[in-house]
Order: C-alpha cells, then sequence, then structure tokens
C-alpha cells in the first residue's frame, strides 16, 4: 500500500467520523458531507495548546463550546460561534472583544427548564438526556456560519 493510499484512507476516516458528528449535532446529511470534506475546515482534536493557538490564528470563523478556546479566539478578534450547552451566556462568559466590533453568534436552546444547570458545566448531563446540545438545529449553525464568514470583520 502506497503512502498516499495511507494517507488518503486516514483522511476518509476523518470525513466520516466527523460527518457522523455533525449529523448527530442535527446538521442534515448533505451540508455535514459538505462541511466534512471542505479542505477549509480542521479538527483540532489531539492538536497541543500552541498548535490550537496557531490554527485560531488563521482561522476566520472558530466553532467551539463555551470553552477556554473560545476566549482564546475571542482574543485573537475572530469570529466565533460559540456553543452553549449547561451554562448560559447571561452568567458574563460570553466571547470578549474589548473594544472590537467583531461579528459572533451564540447558539443556544433557550427556554429548557433544566438551563442552566451549572455555571462551569458537568461531564455528563444530570437529566441523562443532554438537549441543551442534542436539540441545537445544526442547521440554524451552519447558516450563521455562512452569514458570519460573509460579514465585514473590523
Amino acid at each position: 500500500m502506497t503512502k498516499r493510499r495511507v494517507q488518503r484512507g486516514s483522511r476518509l476516516r476523518r470525513q466520516s467520523a466527523t460527518k457522523k458528528r455533525l449529523m448527530e449535532l442535527g446538521v442534515s446529511e448533505e451540508f455535514a458531507h459538505k462541511l466534512a470534506t471542505d479542505r477549509n475546515m480542521t479538527d483540532i482534536k489531539g492538536l497541543s495548546s500552541d498548535e490550537i493557538a496557531a490554527v485560531l490564528g488563521v482561522s476566520q470563523l472558530v466553532i467551539t463550546p463555551d470553552t477556554g478556546m473560545m476566549h482564546i479566539a475571542a482574543a485573537l478578534h475572530k469570529r466565533i460561534i460559540s456553543l452553549w450547552g449547561n451554562t448560559i451566556p447571561e452568567f458574563g462568559m460570553t466571547p470578549y472583544y474589548g473594544s472590537k466590533n467583531v461579528p459572533h453568534w451564540i447558539a443556544q436552546v433557550k427556554n429548557l427548564p433544566c438551563r442552566p444547570c451549572s455555571k462551569l458545566g458537568h461531564e455528563s448531563c444530570p437529566k441523562s438526556h443532554f438537549n441543551c446540545m442534542n436539540l441545537m438545529d445544526g442547521n440554524e449553525i451552519v447558516k450563521q456560519a455562512n452569514l458570519l464568514l460573509q460579514s465585514k470583520h473590523v
């Protein structure tokens, strides 16, 4: 087996796993396939902090949970879609851009009676359904990503 075949096989496996994860988030199969095969997307799983910062530095858009990565992306003045599950933006930990006006969007499932269930998040859902993430509209996230990429970045 040639090195090129091994690399192609590895890339296809990553694309299949990414497509599956996107579909689990509710993204339609068509959009999930398009995103998973898009060479402009980078999966940072397994990268070091320095490598993640380098990837964020050249990114046009960052889609991230409300984690430290969101704050690094904000410090770099990147467009962000932040995914809010068991915590809520009203706790005050949204992307902070200082005086810069950077387009961003907050994705969350509003009006869930169990939300927020934590200030900093849980390893697993106390109610065992994880609806705060499972009910997010993946197609709306894709739509907002496209809008953010078209918006002017000040």
